[in-house]
């Protein structure tokens, strides 16, 4: 085991519950009492196999890693059950993309799973069903531009997609798909949603109940709170670009701004500025 001294090359961290927890990077890391302690994980690290998501549901533990000698196949996916040492990687492998700086988002729901890798547009996606992980297409794949995961249970997901920069007009508002099949069919909302600017890091997207959609990016906070019919402003001011939702129950959550992270116990009806 290891002390925290030696993290210095992880750029993000993930716990499941108070106990299990992953620090990654260029390396993984884990701790099972709550971040006293931390092992590195072996066989993860250097640019071969460098971890950019983590995430868990029902017991197991994900990790999607970034091989940036193969271009072709370069993003992969290894599960581990929670206590175990023993690591099994997805026979599915997805493209890292031609572009300067790929990221993955990964999103899982109890038996169900996304993963999203994009490059500048968007490169790939891939769904867990039934226990393995499959080559997935989400809606608006084409368009070019960046695109949001949100998921409420295994079934009940939704995605956000932002028009890229370069179109013309530029965009001020992205197209809503939901699906209530856990990905396999979507509907894209008449209404568009408020708040997924143009541009390649902007849209940040919660669905923290099915009938529940948050968005934000700009300045504000959105929120729709009949399935996407209507929007109103949960919160406005003084905010940069909202990046990032995370709702561990339906009612709180929080986001997170440059330099700002804001917090909601109602389900997002209001948000509440926390001292940093």
């Amino acid at each position: 085991a290891s002390s925290v001294d030696g993290l210095s090359s992880v750029q993000w961290i993930y716990f499941a519950n108070s106990r299990d927890g992953w620090a990654f990077g260029w390396q993984l890391w884990s701790t099972r009492d709550g971040g006293s302690r931390w092992a590195r994980v072996p066989g993860f690290g250097s640019d071969q196999a460098a971890a950019q998501a983590v995430g868990s549901a029902g017991g197991t533990v994900y990790v999607v890693l970034f091989d940036h000698s193969d271009p072709a196949t370069g993003v992969r996916i290894a599960s581990s059950r929670l206590g175990s040492k023993r690591w099994r990687r997805s026979p599915t492998e997805l493209p890292l993309g031609a572009g300067p700086v790929p990221w993955a988002q990964l999103v899982v729901e109890g038996s169900s799973g996304w993963v999203l890798q994009q490059n500048e547009p968007l490169v790939a996606g891939a769904r867990l069903s039934g226990g393995s992980w499959t080559s997935w297409t989400p809606p608006c794949a084409a368009a070019g531009g960046p695109v949001s995961l949100a998921a409420a249970s295994s079934t009940d997901l939704a995605v956000a997609c932002v028009a890229p920069s370069r179109a013309s007009p530029p965009s001020t508002e992205g197209s809503l798909w939901i699906s209530d099949d856990a990905g396999a069919s979507f509907s894209m909302l008449s209404e568009p949603a408020p708040g997924l600017i143009n541009g390649f890091d902007a849209g940040a997207l919660a669905e923290p109940r099915p009938t529940v959609l948050i968005t934000g990016s700009a300045a504000d906070i959105y929120a729709s709170f009949d399935g996407g019919a209507s929007w109103s402003t949960a919160y406005s001011g003084n905010l940069q670009s909202v990046t990032d939702f995370d709702f561990p129950t339906p009612n709180f959550g929080v986001a997170i701004d440059a330099g700002t992270l804001l917090r909601t116990v109602d389900g997002g009806h209001h948000w509440t500025r926390l001292p940093l």
